[in-house]
């Protein structure tokens, strides 16, 4: 440890120019909050590529009925899935591209349900297709805001 007046280091011998304000280590950010989320995420988007097929299943046997878009629904769904995956591992990479991604995801996701939940003619009837995108919609719209939540900016670069 050095004296507040030492002009160089008497262990390397450089020059001592600054004070010890310039030396300060910062505090390394908390980054569990991030980690939980993600996790989460994976397994939310582990369960939609797993559920694909019985999406596929279950909307060609709608299109048969006459009912239209089920199965680029469905298709729609699994590639929003994956690309919310890619966006979470960028983000466990520390990555800020990876919030970015996932960002579009989520956006894309919520055009999605609105629009089958309201364009789209339903089986099951619309109040029931709206009832159940507003309650995937809220979730999609939390984990969007507890990712752009400034601590979980900040562990990304």
């Amino acid at each position: 440890m050095l004296t507040a007046n030492a002009t160089y280091c008497y262990v390397c011998n450089p020059p001592q120019t600054g004070g010890f304000e310039d030396f300060e280590l910062r505090p390394k950010p908390n980054d569990t909050f991030l980690k939980v989320l993600c996790v989460l995420t994976i397994i939310g988007c582990a369960i939609s590529l797993l559920s694909l097929p019985f999406s596929f299943a279950a909307s060609a046997q709608f299109e048969e009925l006459g009912y239209e878009y089920p199965v680029m629904l469905a298709l729609l769904g699994g590639a929003v899935a994956l690309i919310k995956l890619i966006g979470v591992i960028f983000m466990l990479m520390k990555k800020l591209t990876g919030l970015y991604i996932y960002t579009a995801g989520a956006v894309v996701s919520i055009f999605s349900s609105l629009y089958s939940a309201i364009v789209v003619d339903n089986p099951m009837g619309t109040g029931f297709a709206i009832l159940g995108a507003v309650f995937g919609l809220f979730f999609v719209v939390l984990f969007l805001i507890l990712y752009w939540l400034p601590v979980n900016r900040r562990v990304l670069s």
